[in-house]
């Protein structure tokens, strides 16, 4: 609900004070600078998302191979692209919020906040040529994912006597 609210009031005051800033900022520089500083932010900022989103890449998919969880790498990427979302957007504080958003201290800020309120788990099978399936929980516990059955379990005559697949050792990792 609160969310909800808060979006809502982002939808109706964002747009307001993006004229306001606009009025302000073409009273004392013209229209035409005003116009050519809403570009020159969007492309600066496209250029410092594309050099800081393929490090974040990178960086994420160094991780996978040792087996790690890439949670920074991934909030990196969540707030880089929403950042690139607020330097297109024409007007200076979306362009404000966007550029902070390039900033690693405050995403790092952004995304102690967010996990201290939620709870991540991490599951998923290696791909070919990786190492292992052990995948690690933030507190380094490892997660293992299977299946099992008993022989109660699977289907078997009526008059309860055993087949010869009932001897047969369960399949691993289908």
């Amino acid at each position: 609900m609160v969310a909800a609210v808060s979006l809502l009031l982002a939808i109706l005051f964002v747009p307001l004070i993006e004229v306001f800033l606009f009025i302000q900022v073409g009273s004392e520089i013209g229209a035409l600078p005003t116009v050519a500083l809403c570009v020159l932010t969007a492309v600066a900022g496209a250029a410092m998302l594309r050099h800081q989103g393929l490090k974040a890449l990178t960086e994420a998919r160094a991780r996978l191979n040792r087996n790690e969880a890439p949670v920074d790498q991934v909030f990196d990427g969540l707030f880089l692209g929403l950042a690139a979302v607020l330097l297109m957007v024409p007007g200076f504080f979306t362009d404000a919020i966007g550029g902070l958003l390039l900033v690693p201290a405050i995403r790092r800020l952004l995304q102690t906040q967010i996990l201290s309120r939620t709870r991540f788990v991490m599951t998923g099978r290696p791909g070919p040529g990786q190492p292992g399936s052990q995948w690690r929980s933030r507190d380094g516990s490892v997660i293992i994912e299977g299946e099992y059955s008993t022989p109660a379990d699977r289907p078997g005559p009526a008059d309860g006597r055993r087949r010869p697949e009932d001897d047969e050792p369960p399949l691993i990792g289908r």
